[in-house]
């Protein structure tokens, strides 16, 4: 309970935070001239550059005390078990918080490079795994769907849980986690050396396919990674033989479609309504209405 308290506690400072650190760009936005004749005039166009720089910041303070955040939880969980780490790893953060773009409502994706792979090795980093989901889970933002609990859905049970950090989660679109999501099917579980990640991610850059690239496939998860714990060493390895790779004209052509997407979607002005507040809950989607927003500006 006290270790649950603690992470609540630190994960709600965050979110002030960064409430606190959108109240300048707000300001920005109040002072533009929202005139008609007057939309593109020099001192609008300033505003604007700056309001897009302020937004940055943002952006930045937030992801790194997120990653800050996703450490602490992984050394408490290896804390918790009975053992240490037997080899080498790395625990790897991928998507938003590897883009540099994670919210304190993002979920985590996240994986385990390991130095060495073997039944006994692999048996220790699922059971940190599955420690560091409970610990999460713990902090009564995952609603149970996200774990897929087959127990429940022949039930009438209403999942009233606030929905907000969380693990990428056990449903079958989901799973980009060290575990896999749980199915059989799926062919990604997230424990591995370093020469299996890119001899997996070689192979889709070779031969993607468009829709699946667009959709967002293993090379596109892995175009950004960063390092939430461990030896930094296996994470560059990686990195470093990625950039090594011949570009692919079909996977460029994916990801910048992508963005094209994201730009689409979210065309915003992302402040309206920020005001609009019930207890401590913002009363609207944070994620899509104020964070997607400065994590465009970056890409």
């Amino acid at each position: 309970m006290q270790i649950t308290k603690q992470f609540q506690s630190e994960l709600e400072q965050i979110r002030h935070g960064g409430r606190n650190d959108l109240k300048p760009a707000t300001e920005l936005i109040n002072l533009l001239d929202c005139k008609m004749k007057h939309l593109e005039c020099e001192r609008n166009q300033q505003k604007m550059h700056q309001f897009c720089d302020r937004m940055k910041v943002v952006s930045l303070a937030s992801n790194t005390k997120m990653k800050v955040l996703a450490g602490k939880i992984i050394q408490k969980s290896i804390d918790m078990c009975t053992q240490k780490p037997p080899c080498k790893f790395t625990a790897v953060a991928m998507g938003s918080l590897a883009k540099g773009e994670a919210t304190p409502y993002s979920d985590l994706e996240f994986m385990f490079l390991v130095g060495t792979k073997n039944a006994s090795t692999t048996e220790y980093f699922e059971l940190l795994a599955v420690t560091i989901y409970f610990l999460i889970g713990n902090l009564q933002e995952t609603k149970l769907k996200y774990m897929n609990i087959e127990e429940l859905k022949t039930l009438d049970f209403k999942d009233d849980c606030k929905n907000g950090f969380k693990i990428d989660g056990l449903q079958p679109k989901a799973g980009n986690i060290p575990t896999g999501n749980g199915s059989p099917q799926q062919k990604n579980r997230f424990i591995l050396t370093v020469a299996e990640m890119i001899k997996n991610y070689q192979q889709v850059i070779d031969t993607p396919h468009p829709t699946e690239s667009l959709k967002g496939d293993f090379a596109a998860m892995l175009a950004h990674t960063a390092v939430l714990y461990g030896d930094s060493s296996l994470e560059k390895e990686f990195a470093m033989a990625k950039s090594a790779m011949k570009p692919n004209k079909t996977r460029n052509d994916a990801h910048h479609k992508m963005i094209q997407r994201d730009v689409d979607d979210y065309n915003f002005l992302p402040l309206d309504g920020i005001s609009q507040t019930h207890g401590k809950y913002y009363q609207g989607n944070a994620k899509t209405d104020v964070y997607r927003f400065p994590s465009i500006l970056i890409l």
